[in-house]
């Protein structure tokens, strides 16, 4: 597995042929959110929210339209690419699982190549609530 850790996050990501499993820990026990884009920023960035309370998960698709709105990709008319979504809660923080396609080919989701650059976004909140600000972002550079 492949990981990268920054300001109490963990992500954790490996290949399996097509998909990306990812694996994302937030020292706290409100939503986590990770963010895929090509370039620097907010805006333009497939965001991946997840939330776990009273053992229901909560993993929802998202698009930054710009800082502070974004929405559930079916809204804006695409569609919900995560797979294999679970998540745990602890003492510890929140812990989310999916999988995405590497190639999912539309305007809200990156095309992810082996050897490529990407920017991605890490945050969390002490909330559940995916409209509740983040209580810790920040961005690194990766390359997958």
């Amino acid at each position: 597995m492949n990981q990268v850790e920054k300001n109490g996050m963990q992500v954790q990501w490996k290949w399996e042929e097509d998909f990306l499993c990812v694996q994302v820990f937030a020292p706290k026990d409100g939503w986590v959110a990770i963010g895929l884009n090509s370039k620097s920023g907010l805006t333009g960035t497939n965001l991946i929210m997840g939330s776990v309370k009273n053992n229901n998960v909560k993993i929802e698709d998202r698009y930054v339209l710009k800082p502070g709105n974004h929405q559930a990709i079916e809204s804006l008319g695409g569609g919900d690419i995560l797979i294999e979504k679970r998540g745990t809660e602890d003492e510890r923080g929140t812990t989310i699982f999916f999988e995405i396609p590497t190639q999912p080919n539309d305007e809200f989701h990156q095309n992810i190549k082996k050897g490529k650059e990407y920017f991605m976004l890490l945050a969390y909140s002490s909330d559940d609530d995916f409209g509740h600000h983040s209580m810790m972002r920040t961005e690194v550079k990766i390359i997958f």
